[in-house]
């Protein structure tokens, strides 16, 4: 008889740590049970990422290590690479016994199902597609859903430290940046209804969980697709912004869903109780969240610069629950880039937008905001002139973080066939480049928090064989969460060393700079 347990592999971004904690919930009630490592594992979960070549090859090396190490596990590959690529890869890849996109996360219970019981009633997987299908469709095993609406349910286990948890409130994207494979893979932009949002907070405060990560692909784009989701869609199938594939599932499912899926977002946002019609989307999530009770922190994530909705400045103004935190993907600030990028900013545009939100905090009691932002160097066309318009903006607004990629060429993207593309070596130098000139940023503006006070949050406790005493691995505001640096707490006292745990809010000092980290010591 099968074991019901399974091993799940993760990769890939927060938005798909999500997916992985959805899938976890999911397969709970079915009566799976998660092993911590997969040696006992009936099934693997390789939860993968499709977003660049480096994270594809990732998610494919997980799966060929756990073939070859537990031969007698079922191997599922999940997520963005299944969701693009399982066409191909069900032929290709014979070491996976079934693909599960990511559309409906919950209907993994269905996979496992499969996996072990050929003859029952399978559910109708493809049918949005290709009407009823067949037996032979199933020995496929693969399994791809609509994109519509945004995956949720119960997640009983959370992948982050404790105290902290990411709230998934959009997914796809309609930006189209003509680099990025998003709408390739997770679809066009829809949102969450506010009140589910509200709803799984409030379990989650009374939980005990203190920093949540508001996370989607734009935060800007939270309820704005109602109105337009579906033209833009049919625009870009018509402009070629987005190269699609001929993959029947993805043309069929993300064009023919649009119209019901706008209804859906129209009413799930445009509800009279949360607040004035006249703001934007974000900015009513935002005053919504601020009538919840509790001592909590609230950080938001992923916020497309050329939507910035000013209007939700002065709503973390008025909540410090609120945290001054903005994480900005400029990508470049050469402006023919990022016309080419499908953008509209330039470096002028881009320095004023964080001068404005810089501003509005001056007079609160963080004193500033903190800015991270993301660059891509090697895109094509990008001359030695363009690069140098991005390393001068670096300098001159001086983010406290930020993170830079090398151009990865993704196929049925616009970019994939730009000319003139550049060399890897020139794009490896730009990376290292603008990598050091932010080290030397970061160092000096963490300098400034020396002798400061801050409330953090504890996410490990390490012990020190070597000297008896111990470490708090903790976060404070202006630090997200795997992406930013730490706080090293180190603790000497031995009477102190039961009274912290993970989830622990510490008062700390800090006292020294080490690299991109602090040093600080309790209050």
């Amino acid at each position: 008889m099968v074991q019901k347990t399974y091993f799940l592999s993760k990769h890939g971004c927060a938005k798909n740590q999500v997916d992985g904690e959805l899938l976890v919930g999911a397969l709970q009630k079915s009566g799976w049970t998660l092993l911590d490592t997969p040696e006992q594992a009936s099934v693997i979960i390789v939860n993968s990422c499709g977003f660049i070549e480096s994270a594809k090859k990732e998610s494919l090396s997980a799966v060929f290590e756990a073939k070859k190490n537990y031969p007698n596990a079922k191997i599922v590959l999940a997520g963005c690479l299944a969701e693009r690529y399982a066409d191909e890869l069900s032929t290709d890849l014979p070491e996976v016994d079934a693909f599960f996109g990511n559309g409906d996360v919950s209907k993994i219970t269905d996979v496992f199902a499969s996996l072990f019981d050929f003859e029952r009633e399978m559910p109708n997987a493809h049918s949005s597609f290709f009407g009823t299908p067949s037996c032979n469709q199933y020995k496929k095993k693969v399994w791809l859903y609509p994109q519509v609406g945004v995956s949720c349910g119960a997640r009983p286990k959370l992948f982050n430290y404790k105290a902290s948890v990411y709230i998934k409130i959009t997914e796809g994207c309609s930006n189209c940046c003509t680099f990025c494979a998003i709408p390739l893979i997770r679809g066009a932009v829809r949102s969450r209804p506010i009140k589910d949002i509200l709803s799984e907070m409030q379990a989650f405060i009374a939980a005990g969980v203190y920093e949540f990560n508001l996370i989607g692909q734009d935060l800007a784009a939270f309820s704005i697709e109602a109105k337009d989701s579906s033209v833009r869609l049919k625009q870009m199938k018509n402009k070629k912004l987005v190269a699609y594939r001929p993959a029947t599932h993805f043309k069929s499912a993300l064009i023919a869903s649009q119209e019901k899926q706008s209804e859906q977002c129209q009413e799930s946002v445009n509800q009279g109780e949360y607040g004035d019609k006249s703001l934007s989307g974000l900015a009513r999530l935002l005053k919504a969240i601020s009538t919840l009770q509790g001592m909590f922190t609230i950080r938001l994530l992923y916020i497309h610069p050329d939507n910035f909705p000013h209007d939700i400045l002065p709503i973390m103004v008025c909540d410090k629950r609120f945290l001054p935190y903005f994480d900005l993907p400029f990508q470049s600030a050469d402006e023919h880039i990022l016309k080419q990028m499908n953008r509209r900013g330039n470096r002028t545009v881009y320095q004023k937008l964080i001068d404005d939100i810089r501003n509005s905090f001056e007079k609160t009691a963080y004193g500033t905001a903190c800015i991270r932002t993301t660059f891509l160097v090697g895109f094509p066309g990008e001359t030695e002139g363009a690069f140098n318009e991005t390393l001068l903006f670096l300098k001159e607004v001086r983010p406290l973080w930020s993170g830079v990629f090398e151009y990865s060429p993704e196929e049925d993207t616009p970019a994939f066939s730009f000319p003139n593309p550049v060399a890897k070596r020139i794009s490896y130098a730009r990376k290292a480049l603008l990598q050091d000139t932010q080290t030397q940023i970061t160092t000096a503006e963490l300098n400034k928090f020396v002798g400061k006070t801050f409330k953090c949050l504890v996410e490990e406790v390490i012990e020190n064989t070597s000297d008896e005493n111990f470490f708090l691995l903790a976060r404070a505001w202006f630090q997200a969460p795997e992406v930013d640096g730490c706080v090293v707490i180190p603790v000497y006292d031995e009477d102190m060393r039961y009274k912290y745990s993970e989830g622990s809010l510490v008062d700390v000092r800090i006292t020294a700079v080490r690299n991109l980290d602090l040093e600080g010591t309790l209050v």
